[in-house]
């Protein structure tokens, strides 16, 4: 069924129900094979609440889901969409059951003959249950009426994992000098090149990667948070086992290490709306500082295999 055809069905339905706040649009996706198609995409108006569903290609096909919450603040004309408003263990019964949860979306299999009906059956039950669903929304939402968060937290707990570890060098290439400038980066001790392209010198870092279960109560999806470990790998491990460099059979046993334990992580860091804010600083629960953790996870692990680091490897 061709575009027009389908959005006068999807109008139609909309109509038979009274619903008039419903915007159809065009979705790019990648479908397998490089082909690019373009699918219709449905945005439902639930009072403060807005619903997306969509078509994703990827992975055999999926028709997708969720519900944010929208907030215009004060001076601004267009309003700001929140993170979701239906936390997965809230969903709903009236809602289509036996469907999988990924990266922020509800999803329901599909195929390239029957994404149409499913999108089309999935319209008809929100709508049939259009209040009930703006009451759970507003039930478990975490953000008021004016954006706020409904409670005041003083700190935010997560599950998470630690992922990796790496040494990166801090520095980076630039193209693209102009050439009344090169003679700037030509003489420059900082970085090496010509001809408008350079590369600067950096100094490596190791970094520890955490994966964090819940980042914050808008923000349901793992998100990686990067801490740097250099002061506890060049001053208190690699000097306790004898060594000056890692090779790759000791990082993959560091990183082991770090993962044998559960790690919940907490933060303290707020906006000014009540809600974790994008550049918190998480810790493990217990510990005032990733060092103290880390001397934690290490202490027997220094005693135990000492002489095995130092000679065998």
């Amino acid at each position: 069924m061709k575009f027009p055809e389908f959005q006068k069905q999807i109008h139609s339905i909309s109509t038979r129900y009274g619903c008039e706040n419903i915007v159809m649009y065009h979705d790019c996706d990648d479908y397998p094979g490089d082909k690019r198609i373009v699918f219709p995409a449905i945005m439902i108006n639930l009072g403060r609440f807005e619903m997306d569903i969509d078509v994703d290609a990827r992975w055999g096909g999926v028709l997708r889901f969720n519900f944010f919450v929208s907030v215009t603040k004060t001076g601004k004309d267009e309003p700001d969409l929140f993170g979701l408003a239906f936390p997965r263990k809230n969903y709903p019964q009236y809602l289509p059951q036996g469907v999988k949860y990924y990266d922020c979306y509800y999803q329901i299999p599909v195929t390239m003959d029957d994404w149409q009906q499913k999108m089309q059956q999935l319209l008809i039950v929100v709508l049939e249950n259009r209040k009930a669903l703006e009451d759970d929304c507003e039930r478990v939402c975490y953000r008021d009426k004016n954006g706020n968060s409904k409670k005041q937290w003083k700190e935010w707990k997560s599950a998470a994992k630690i992922i990796n570890i790496e040494n990166y060098n801090s520095g980076g290439v630039i193209q693209g000098i102009k050439k009344d400038e090169q003679s700037n980066y030509d003489s420059s001790p900082y970085c090496a090149g010509s001809n408008g392209s350079y590369r600067f010198f950096g100094e490596n870092e190791w970094v520890m990667t955490i994966r964090i279960k819940r980042y914050s109560q808008d923000y349901p999806p793992p998100c990686n948070y990067s801490e740097s470990i250099e002061s506890f790998m060049k001053q208190r491990l690699l000097p306790a086992i004898g060594r000056q460099r890692v090779s790759s059979n000791l990082k993959e046993d560091i990183l082991k290490q770090l993962q044998k334990d559960e790690l919940t992580v907490v933060t303290r860091s707020f906006g000014s709306d009540g809600i974790v804010s994008e550049d918190a600083t998480f810790l493990p629960v217990g510990f005032r500082s990733w060092d103290d953790y880390l001397e934690t996870v290490f202490k027997d692990w220094l005693q135990y295999y000492f002489e095995e680091y130092s000679h065998s490897r």
